[in-house]
């Protein structure tokens, strides 16, 4: 398809080529344009973390509820034990348990 496309684009003439190149131009400016009122002043790291903080988050799995609730039992009774084996026992007891106890 990428092929097809390629061999389109180079058969056509520099008059066609260029209307297609004038219309990504003016969507270029639009979106150049757009980004900075969006900013305002060039905040738009800031304003893009502020609006990340005000959406909430998405729900766990019941993977990973099972995780925080296993996890600090498993290192509480083994302290010494390397946080992956720890990961590894968890997910071990997650597979042993059948659909019903999920």
């Amino acid at each position: 398809m990428m092929k097809q496309l390629g061999k389109i684009w180079s058969n056509l003439s520099k008059e066609e080529r260029k209307s297609y190149e004038d219309v990504a131009k003016k969507d270029k400016d639009r979106y150049e344009k757009e980004m900075k009122s969006l900013t305002g002043n060039g905040r738009t790291i800031e304003i893009l973390h502020e609006v990340e903080h005000k959406r909430p988050k998405k729900c766990l799995s019941a993977y990973m509820i099972f995780v925080r609730e296993v996890r600090s039992k498993i290192s509480k009774a083994n302290p010494d034990m390397p946080v992956l084996q720890i990961m590894k026992e968890v997910g071990s007891r997650w597979q042993s348990l059948t659909h019903n106890e999920k």
